[in-house]
């Protein structure tokens, strides 16, 4: 366990790489698997259902 030094919250390190009561990031990209290429892909968020 560690104690976030900007809000002194404890959470799991071994879980998380930064405290996630603090750094609300808001993911754009998603990964999808591109049946015709054979390769995940970083696409955005509203281009992920052409991949379905």
């Amino acid at each position: 366990m560690q104690m976030c030094g900007q809000c002194n919250k404890v959470y799991d390190e071994s879980e998380y790489a930064k405290c996630p009561f603090c750094s609300k990031e808001e993911y754009t990209h998603v990964i999808v698997f591109d049946k015709n290429d054979g390769t995940a892909k970083s696409v955005p968020q509203e281009d992920a259902q052409l991949y379905e």
